[in-house]
């Protein structure tokens, strides 16, 4: 549902409810899913731009399911009891148009099962899940300098604690750029570039955290109904390098 609160600031309303293919099946309540409203206030004005936010409170109900694994000629079950979990997802976005394209700056944070502020369920709630964060902001956008030009850029730090009592922070950082070149309305040509690096406290062999980084380099013919960056449907063949620590 979207209500205009004026001329220019609007308010958006929805209820959400989704499950992955792998989900548990809980007794009494069928599969195991997460339910979400979202409540958005976008379109803000600020004189550079417009503010945007969104919250996101999240639910998932519990109960016991079965797992079975055959061990020699005995089959052995195991029944695992799932608590009722409620996370809350924070969204906070910065869009600004301009000359030769738009930026989004965003912050976004949440908790337990609203972590990944996914509309479907990322994982089977633990012991630990209630205790669990995820923050992350991020910048992307695209320049088009001409008809036959564009460039989309990212930049992405992410930080995930588990929940765990100990070796529990995650850290993920990303970015880079895709320029595509035009050669009339439906064939275009992009390169995309970019580097990851990620660090896992703890989980080392020596007991120090694990860290690494990965680069890639992919090129990309495209085929699209128009030269627009975001026309679709667009139809690839890519072929990547990719180099990692």
């Amino acid at each position: 549902m979207d209500f205009p609160v004026n001329d220019k600031i609007k308010f958006h309303a929805a209820y959400l409810r989704g499950s992955p293919d792998n989900a548990v099946e809980l007794d009494s309540i069928g599969l195991i899913s997460k339910q979400i409203l979202d409540f958005r206030l976008t379109e803000i004005p600020i004189g550079f731009g417009t503010l945007n936010f969104a919250v996101l409170p999240s639910y998932v109900r519990g109960g016991t399911y079965e797992t079975k694994l055959v061990n020699g000629d005995e089959e052995v079950t195991t029944e695992t009891t799932v608590d009722d979990e409620f996370g809350v997802g924070l969204c906070a976005y910065h869009d600004k148009n301009h000359s030769l394209g738009n930026n989004r700056l965003a912050f976004q944070w949440g908790n337990s099962v609203a972590k990944d502020l996914g509309s479907a369920l990322w994982a089977t709630p633990d012991p630990i899940t209630s205790d669990s964060w995820k923050v992350q902001v991020l910048d992307y956008g695209v320049l088009k300098s001409s008809e036959s030009f564009a460039m989309m850029y990212t930049a992405i730090y992410q930080r995930n604690d588990s929940g765990a009592a100990e070796n529990n922070i995650s850290d993920w950082v990303s970015f880079g750029l895709r320029p595509t070149y035009y050669f009339n309305k439906n064939y275009s040509i992009a390169v995309e570039g970019g580097m990851d690096y990620t660090r896992q406290e703890g989980a080392g062999e020596d007991g120090g955290d694990l860290k690494g980084a990965l680069g890639k380099l992919t090129l990309c013919p495209q085929v699209a109904l128009d030269n627009s960056f975001w026309a679709r449907p667009v139809l690839r063949a890519f072929v990547t390098l990719a180099k990692w620590s």
